[in-house]
């Protein structure tokens, strides 16, 4: 988003003229710019306040320690960590982690009505959306390739296996 600031405003100073008034165009990419500007501040604004309560000590030591774990993992950082934690909470509510997964809403649906049964297994959506996009995040970046290194090579590969399908 740093760099989409960045050419905005290298657009903006180096504009050249067209036939059309350029006023209307200015004024417009200036609105943007503001517009960007101020959620920017806003977004920083929550993460500042995010971290002070982390950091106040006010957090429970098992959330923090949670937060923690869950940032060692492979393509789940702050954010996400924190994601997941506001909206699963204690990990330790789940006894089976087949619960966690129905809770999240990732375990499978199967379609039956009488004697149909769909083909297709998909997932139930049934839980937190926000939880699955943190996940979902966090398998993007896990598959991610950087400099020809993969993040994770196991999750790498089998993403690359079952990307070619049956």
């Amino acid at each position: 988003s740093e760099k989409k600031y960045k050419q905005l405003l290298y657009y903006s100073e180096n504009a050249v003229l067209v036939s059309l008034p350029s006023l209307y165009y200015d004024t417009s990419l200036q609105s943007f710019i503001s517009l960007y500007e101020a959620v920017d501040h806003q977004i920083n604004q929550v993460l500042s306040s995010i971290d002070d309560f982390i950091n106040s000590g006010n957090l429970p030591k098992q959330y923090a320690q949670n937060l923690l774990l869950l940032q060692s993992i492979t393509g789940i950082g702050y954010i996400g960590a924190i994601t997941l934690l506001a909206e699963v909470g204690s990990f330790d509510r789940f006894p089976t982690p087949k619960q966690l997964v129905a809770f999240i809403g990732i375990d499978p649906a199967i379609n039956q009505s009488g004697n149909f049964t769909a083909d297709k297994v998909r997932m139930s959506k049934r839980g937190s959306r926000l939880a699955r996009r943190a996940l979902f995040a966090a398998a993007l970046s896990a598959v991610r390739c950087k400099d020809g290194i993969q993040a994770n090579p196991v999750i790498y590969k089998y993403y690359t296996v079952n990307l070619k399908g049956k």
